[in-house]
């Protein structure tokens, strides 16, 4: 079974950022083309060719095993077709050689036979993986061993891989290469949050979780762990709300997030996620405009680049009542300088009310509000607060960065 990706493209905002560890292994890049194309050849003639070249000369059983799930991310596609009609061409590992494609249970089989060639203990775990299909609004998960990936034996500790899951995603009916580690040697209290084996000792947990809980287990990708992120508190898959959420997390300093929530038909409610990022404490809220069903997803991007913010999280609301609370636009120099609204928090703001302003950032800034086609300057307190007390006007109010005539727009309300 393979996963989707849900992703965001921002290309004036940023530049591509890999994910860290995301480098291919040179030997995995640079077998020769001659070879590859013999392997699709006669796979059973030029298997221990293919071997030689890729792990000659390397001592360390990690770092074969690196070269060999490298590789197998980097050649092999998924059967998108395959899968959708049933109809799976090849699982065996010498005809997924030869055809350069497969399933999980073949991208499972040539990372052991690979494994094998070169002794190192390697077995094939089938289960059940949050991959092609899930939803958050599925209903109750029931056990269906959709999946298969390995555990590999190194220095005496077995490891869990995922070769198919770090050989890209499926978008539609195409297969999209998309090379990433987050699914070799993930740690096994985090590799739980998508894959539940039939066999629980293969969790390799001290305390095994029961299919019950890890179906209120959040959906988490692997961008979720490889960013660093960590919940503040304890959260569900599903989670009841009255007009509005709030989750809170720790996310490293050079990581930016986004949110958005969905109703079930897939529709998005726009500028009803605020995220507020002080250091490393960010909270998430979110409003909801009708007593209805909702999923949150979380995107992340590292802060020094990347036009890519990538799905890492994904939770379902059931909302009870709705909620006439928005949030103001944040616009990407605020991101990028690492300010934080503090408050107001919500918009629309109510206009010719009296409005206390607060903005975390970065000191010695000339930061204002510009409302009325005036610009009123904030003051800047201690610990790196600016704050005034501003007469709402009718219309938008914008929180900008004052560089002598220019005003760089940060963050903007709507009053009514």
């Amino acid at each position: 079974m393979y996963r989707f990706r849900l992703t965001f493209l921002f290309f004036i905002l940023f530049q591509i950022y890999v994910l860290p560890g995301s480098v291919p292994h040179p030997r995995a890049q640079n077998v020769p083309a001659a070879l590859n194309a013999n392997i699709k050849k006669s796979p059973e003639k030029f298997f221990n060719s293919l071997i030689n070249n890729l792990v000659s000369g390397i001592n360390s059983d990690d770092e074969k095993a690196r070269i060999f799930h490298d590789w197998i991310a980097l050649n092999i596609d998924y059967d998108v077709e395959g899968y959708f009609s049933n109809q799976i061409e090849a699982t065996d590992e010498f005809e997924v050689l030869r055809t350069g494609r497969s399933v999980c249970q073949g991208y499972a089989n040539i990372f052991k036979k690979m494994c094998d060639a070169v002794n190192i203990e390697c077995i094939i775990i089938s289960g059940y993986g949050r991959g092609l299909g899930f939803s958050v609004f599925g209903g109750s998960e029931k056990f269906n061993s959709n999946h298969a990936w390995n555990a590999v034996k190194l220095g005496g500790k077995w490891y869990l891989v995922d070769a198919t899951w770090d050989a890209g995603y499926v978008d539609a009916r195409s297969f999209i290469r998309r090379y990433g580690t987050g699914y070799f040697k993930l740690q096994p209290s985090k590799f739980i949050y998508t894959h539940f084996p039939e066999d629980e000792q293969y969790q390799f947990l001290s305390a095994p979780v029961s299919f019950e809980k890890f179906c209120s287990l959040p959906y988490l990708l692997d961008g979720f762990f490889e960013y660093g992120i960590e919940f503040d508190g304890n959260y569900n898959l599903v989670s009841k709300a009255q007009g509005t959420a709030e989750i809170r997390l720790t996310v490293p300093e050079e990581v930016s997030l986004m949110g958005s929530i969905y109703d079930r038909k897939g529709r998005e409610a726009a500028q009803r996620v605020f995220v507020q990022k002080i250091g490393e404490k960010v909270k998430v809220i979110c409003s909801f405009p009708e007593a209805e069903d909702y999923e949150l997803i979380l995107f992340a991007n590292a802060g020094k680049g990347g036009e890519q913010y990538d799905g890492i999280m994904h939770l379902r609301f059931i909302s009870s009542s709705g909620s006439q609370k928005g949030f103001p636009v944040v616009y990407s120099d605020m991101m990028q300088m690492k300010a934080a609204v503090l408050a107001p928090v919500f918009s629309p703001l109510r206009a010719n009310s009296d409005t206390d302003f607060s903005i975390m950032a970065p000191s010695g800034l000339n930061l204002g509000i510009f409302a009325g086609d005036k610009f009123i300057q904030l003051e800047q307190k201690k610990d790196g607060v600016y704050s005034g007390k501003i007469k709402v006007p009718s219309g938008d109010i914008v929180l900008c960065l004052k560089d002598g005539t220019r005003l760089n727009f940060l963050c903007k309300w709507q009053s009514e």
